[in-house]
């Protein structure tokens, strides 16, 4: 469809290395972890979300589109990552973006995109 291959373009200008789109959520919030207070604080990162396959190494990504500013929100997802489907959030830990250990939250607007 037209809005797919406009989606892939704009995801392509972050990313010349993906090749398709492999699932799109309309509106995500992102929420980042505390370990210190065991709390989840809003990253001000809200928009579509994108997961992704590359050409190359790291195969398989994520990308949220900013709506709130210029700071978009990209990970790459590899085997050893944790990922967590709760009925309200989806949980992402990643071990390999070289920052240790990252968690992240991601609110679903849609409950059908969950």
């Amino acid at each position: 469809s037209a809005r797919h291959a406009f989606n892939i373009k704009v995801l392509r200008r972050h990313d010349a290395s993906i090749s398709s789109i492999l699932y799109s959520a309309s509106f995500v919030v992102l929420y980042q972890y505390s370990t210190s207070s065991s709390s989840w604080t809003k990253t001000g990162i809200e928009g579509p979300m994108f997961l992704f396959k590359r050409s190359e190494s790291p195969f398989y990504g994520a990308f949220v589109l900013n709506r709130n500013g210029v700071e978009n929100w990209a990970s790459s997802i590899r085997g050893e990552d944790d990922l967590e489907v709760s009925e309200d959030f989806v949980i992402f830990r990643s071990t390999s973006d070289g920052d240790g250990d990252r968690v992240v939250g991601i609110w679903v607007f849609e409950k059908e995109q969950r």
